[in-house]
């Protein structure tokens, strides 16, 4: 017998009627046949249709195991509404009421049930629970969806017979419909965070691989954090999307739960050493899939602290957000569009290099203002917007276009004091439209320090320090931009500012290494492509220079040297250097 058993994941359910002794008190026989017919019910019909197996009937109550915990729960949940429509034509005092207690943990198994402390805890701490009530430990509460499943009611440290150790205990009830925010309301919610809102749902085995659950969660956990580190969203923490692990939901349905714009999951399969993994981006709103990516490496590379399946799944997925987000914002009436939708869309836009897409983000961002005049986080982008109007040679007005910059980072600044992304773009302003470089460090320099960990902060700064000559300290300012936003939808215009300061440097091949990955993010960015040709000039690889001029020149077509030198926050010997190899390369002279 011993050599059949093995070891499984299970949840343990003991449900039993409640004053069985009063009942049978009142009418022995009657309570008997009642009692006997209603457990026989709830084997056949109830705990069946609920996925429960039934291990055995103890008298007045059954145990019985389930494979997920929240069929267990919707189970017991289903057992109370049977108790009640059961004695629905008795009097009051002789109502069959039910008790159950649920607990998940590591059962021993032979096919036919199971063994173990498990089972015994499971009809413990159904003695806490009341009349028509659920109690279960914490290995349940911690894989149900609270709101979904149940509504959880704490009941702290709990004492239980030939129990050692105080267990953690919690009633449950079903959940009720609870009052959902007004359109307006949840509208303004994401608009002080100005981010999309992500659900990442456990991944599911295809087939194979030992203990493939926790592999599953493990590539969730791993998804999570990647995406959690870009800027521009708001991931549900891993906590909460651990309950719908394996769940018979439809999107809209996890969706609505999580609160989410977008969820990610996907499949994953084992084969030896190696991890293949199918990861899918979904759109809430509409249940379609808008983006799917499959990933192969060794499956230890799970366990590294920066996965590169996860770190490949976050910067698909995010670049692809931004996108789809500029693409609406370019083909929709901005009024019928979501506030974060119309933020992210138009900081996407923003960084595009089409003059009809850099104008579309100023009218969304001008619309954003109008509609939430308060909100702070709109005011420094579009003070940005005004900066890249000016380097890219579009503005006829770069004292006006200061003003309003400086204007719009001002009010941000009264709202939030110490905004980082305020205080840096501040900084940016000063840089590149009032070529103030001392005041312009100062600012980036008090934003780097009020938040370290602030990626464009850091990326301003490099780009200072780069004009300033301080070419070691802006390396390290771009090196560690990136190394905090690896995954930024931006990560184009960080790859560029790293590029520029490699140029300062004189790390002319690294420089063009980085202004061509910058290029394969975004290759509509004319910026990348001036600072690659002067970095092969640099290289001495002129043909391949001409080549990406004419890239350039398709792209810019207006440019000369004479109009691209009236814009350039350079030091003299830097801007001698870009026109020089400009002309090399062919952008002629005015």
């Amino acid at each position: 017998m011993s050599g059949n058993l093995r070891q499984i994941k299970s949840t343990v359910m003991f449900a039993d009627v409640v004053e069985y002794v009063r009942l049978a008190e009142i009418d022995e026989l009657d309570t008997i046949r009642r009692v006997k017919n209603f457990i026989a019910h709830l084997a056949s019909d109830v705990i069946s249709s609920h996925g429960g197996k039934v291990l055995e009937v103890r008298g007045d109550g059954v145990l019985m195991c389930f494979d997920e915990p929240a069929s267990a729960v919707a189970c017991a949940f289903a057992i109370h509404r049977a108790a009640v429509d059961e004695g629905a034509a008795a009097p009051s005092q002789q109502w069959l009421q039910m008790r159950a207690g649920v607990h998940s943990a590591q059962v021993w198994t032979d096919q036919h049930t199971v063994y173990g402390i498990a089972v015994n805890l499971a009809s413990r701490i159904a003695g806490l629970a009341g009349p028509g009530e659920t109690v279960v430990t914490e290995s349940v509460r911690d894989q149900i969806v609270v709101g979904l499943d149940a509504d959880v009611h704490h009941l702290g440290e709990c004492f239980l017979k030939h129990v050692a150790s105080p267990v953690n205990a919690y009633r449950l009830c079903a959940p009720q419909p609870h009052a959902v925010l007004s359109v307006a309301s949840r509208t303004l919610s994401a608009e002080r965070l100005g981010r999309a809102k992500v659900g990442v749902i456990p991944f599911n085995p295809n087939a194979g691989g030992a203990d493939p659950l926790a592999m599953g969660d493990l590539i969730a956990q791993s998804v999570i954090h990647a995406m959690s580190r870009t800027p521009m969203l708001d991931v549900v923490a891993w906590l909460t999307s651990k309950g719908f692990r394996g769940r018979k939901l439809s999107v809209k349905q996890i969706g609505a739960a999580l609160d989410a714009d977008w969820l990610v999951c996907g499949t994953f399969r084992m084969d030896g050493a190696r991890l293949l993994v199918q990861g899918e981006l979904i759109r809430v709103s509409s249940g379609a899939v808008e983006l799917s990516e499959r990933a192969v490496d060794r499956s230890e590379d799970m366990l590294q602290p920066q996965s590169a399946i996860a770190a490949q799944f976050a910067a698909s997925f995010s670049r692809h957000i931004t996108s789809i987000e500029a693409r609406r914002v370019v083909l929709h009436r901005l009024p019928t569009l979501h506030s974060h939708s119309l933020l992210i869309g138009a900081i996407g836009l923003m960084h595009r290099c089409s003059p009809l897409e850099f104008s579309r983000s100023h009218e969304a961002l001008e619309h954003l203002i109008e509609r939430h005049p308060r909100m702070h986080a709109v005011r420094p982008w579009l003070a940005k917007w005004y900066v890249m109007r000016n380097t890219r040679g579009l503005s006829d007005d770069p004292k006006g276009d200061a003003k309003r910059a400086i204007d719009h980072t001002s009010r941000a600044l009264d709202s939030v004091p110490d905004d980082t992304f305020s205080l840096a773009v501040q900084g940016f302003v000063e840089f590149h439209i009032r070529r103030d470089v001392g005041l312009a460090s100062r600012l980036l320099t008090k934003a780097c320090e009020a938040n370290p960990n602030d990626a464009l902060a850091a990326t301003f700064n490099a780009a200072v320090l780069a004009a300033a000559g301080d070419t070691q300290g802006a390396c390290a300012q771009a090196e560690r931009a990136h190394a905090l936003s690896p995954y930024d939808p931006l990560r184009a215009y960080m790859l560029l500012i790293t590029a520029s300061c490699a140029l300062s440097a004189a790390d002319f091949p690294r420089a063009a290494t980085l202004a061509r990955a910058s290029i394969q993010e975004s290759a509509t960015h004319a910026a990348a492509w001036r600072t690659l040709i002067v970095a092969l000039v640099s290289c001495d690889r002129i043909e391949e220079a001409r080549q990406a001029c004419a890239q350039l020149m398709s792209l810019e077509p207006t440019l000369t040297l004479r109009r691209y030198q009236a814009r350039l926050a350079l030091t003299q010997q830097q801007a001698s250097m870009a026109v020089e190899a400009l002309r090399i390369a062919g952008v002629p002279e005015s």
